[in-house]
C-alpha cells in the first residue's frame, strides 16, 4: 500500500475528512494531493457542502496543499496527537458552482503533473521500454 484516506459524515452538510497518508518513499509525488481530490469529490456526489479536517500544527506541507483546496484555519485542538502536538482544524465550503470549477482546474494540473511524472518513469514498461 502506497497511501490511503478516509472520510466520514458528520452531518447532512458536513463531512470529515480523517486521515490522509502516503507512504515516506512515495511523498511528493502528487499522490497526497490525489486523495485529497478523490476525498472532496466523493463527498461533493453525496450531496455535502463542507468538510472540515485536523491538521499537525508542524505539518507545513500539508496545510499548504489543503489552503490550495481552499481550507482555511477554523481553530486549534490542543494536544490532539499522542505525542502532545496541537491539531489545526480547518474547513472549506465545497458546494457553490465556484469552487466546483476552481477542483475542475485543479484535477486538470494534477493529472498534467502526474501524466508527465508517469511519463519520466516508464522504464521497463511493455509499451514504450526507455532508458
Amino acid at each position: 500500500m502506497i497511501g490511503y484516506m478516509g472520510f466520514r459524515l458528520k452531518s447532512a452538510e458536513t463531512a470529515h475528512i480523517s486521515t490522509i497518508a502516503v507512504h515516506p518513499d512515495w511523498r511528493g509525488r502528487g499522490l497526497g494531493e490525489l486523495l485529497l481530490l478523490t476525498a472532496i469529490e466523493s463527498i461533493l456526489e453525496l450531496g455535502i457542502s463542507k468538510v472540515s479536517l485536523e491538521v499537525r500544527a508542524s505539518n507545513k506541507v500539508a496545510q499548504n496543499l489543503y489552503r490550495k483546496y481552499g481550507f482555511r484555519f477554523r481553530g486549534v485542538r490542543r494536544l490532539y496527537y499522542r505525542d502532545g502536538e496541537d491539531a489545526w482544524l480547518m474547513g472549506v465550503e465545497v458546494g457553490g458552482d465556484a469552487y466546483r470549477a476552481r477542483l475542475t482546474g485543479l484535477r486538470q494540473a494534477l493529472e498534467v503533473r502526474l501524466h508527465r511524472q508517469q511519463r519520466q518513469t516508464d522504464v521497463g514498461q511493455n509499451d514504450g521500454d526507455r532508458l
